[in-house]
């Protein structure tokens, strides 16, 4: 991967909200594919993720699926936009996303597998009130 492809982690210890690492840690490959990803599902819709420009069409905030009612078709709108904003993400050629709730814990669980242009990669994301945390399988 070339230089202009690393980035600096923003989820310390997998877990969220979105912060700088205080030791600027670069990332790349499978792990700068997941962050992108949660970072864009951490984002309000109609903003860029890192960028303070009008986007209409990007951004979803997911912890507002897990503080309302979990139905089936809510879990399926947020596979659906997952999958939207995993395609927005440079270097992500395909995904696969799959979505499982948690009404009482108010948790929601995101599994995404795909390929990119550095290979297969592979890794979850777990929303709840509090936050959005990122874990690379």
């Amino acid at each position: 991967m070339a230089d202009e492809d690393l980035d600096i982690r923003m989820f310390v210890d997998g877990k969220g909200p979105p912060d700088i690492d205080p030791y600027f840690t670069e990332i790349e490959g499978a792990e700068a594919i997941a962050q992108s990803v949660a970072l864009r599902c951490y984002t309000p819709k109609g903003y860029a993720p890192g960028h303070n420009i009008d986007a209409p069409n990007d951004g979803v905030f997911l912890p507002d699926f897990v503080q309302s009612t979990m139905t089936p078709h809510s879990l399926f709108t947020a596979k659906t936009l997952v999958h939207g904003e995993a395609r927005k993400v440079d270097g992500v050629d395909s995904a696969r996303v799959s979505v499982t709730g948690d009404q009482a814990a108010q948790r929601m669980t995101i599994s995404v597998e795909g390929e990119g242009v550095d290979g297969e990669f592979e890794f979850s994301l777990t929303v709840d009130p509090s936050g959005l945390g990122v874990t690379s399988t």
